[in-house]
């Protein structure tokens, strides 16, 4: 996913100090187009006028993360700033007490954020990945049957977006884990171990101290 080609939608951020203006400024830095989603409109237009500060592409929209039509919306917007090729689900925070002084409306509230939320924004954006997905694959057989050279961080990607894929796709008698494993597993080995190296930097990116990702040797393409 090279940056002029792929967007990225992230919900869920708040201050800029948290780690969805982090995973933001990630994006940003490496060239990608960043939406951000968040309900404070205030924390939202500090973490834009930041990344706009470093050059970068950004949009903000408000929203309830919990509401379908909100989700809609965040992907919209990301859409009209460039084809998106990531969503990224960070709203809600974690509050952790003891379970039996977890009242039920603190319970519903946590699982809206967390569960519900996720669940709409994959329903909103995979529509718009499986259109990337396709396009991608045209034009890797268009690349492939003209025999040209081949292009490991195309291919890459291309293998990640086959995951959600699967998940958007795949019927109740299949686990979409097992059919991604079973679609990797005939993949050329370039491509899968493109895959492997982008899983350990998204890991790498969510290992943060005070809301900034922390550099680790095991990521060289993680370094500021």
């Amino acid at each position: 996913m090279s940056g002029p080609e792929g967007g990225v939608l992230i919900v869920g951020v708040g201050a800029s100090q948290g780690l969805g203006a982090a995973i933001a400024r990630r994006f940003a830095a490496a060239g990608h187009p960043v939406a951000v989603a968040g309900r404070n409109a205030e924390k939202l237009e500090a973490t834009v006028a930041e990344l706009k500060a470093s050059g970068a592409r950004v949009a903000a929209v408000v929203g309830d993360a919990t509401k379908a039509e909100d989700a809609r919306r965040f992907v919209a917007e990301a859409q009209a700033l460039a084809p998106l090729a990531c969503g990224v689900h960070n709203a809600g925070g974690n509050r952790p007490s003891p379970f039996l002084q977890v009242t039920a409306e603190s319970f519903e509230t946590h699982w809206r954020e967390h569960a519900l939320g996720g669940f709409h924004l994959a329903q909103a954006a995979l529509p718009a990945l499986l259109v990337r997905s396709d396009t991608s694959k045209r034009r890797r057989r268009h690349t492939l049957g003209k025999k040209s050279a081949h292009r490991p961080d195309r291919s890459g990607m291309a293998g990640f977006i086959e995951l959600v894929r699967a998940g958007g796709r795949a019927t109740h008698q299949q686990s979409p884990i097992n059919r991604s494993r079973e679609q990797m597993s005939g993949t050329p080995k370039p491509i899968r171990v493109r895959s492997q190296e982008l899983t350990t930097r998204l890991k790498a990116l969510l290992r943060y101290n005070d809301g900034r990702p922390q550099r680790t040797a095991r990521s060289p393409a993680l370094r500021s």
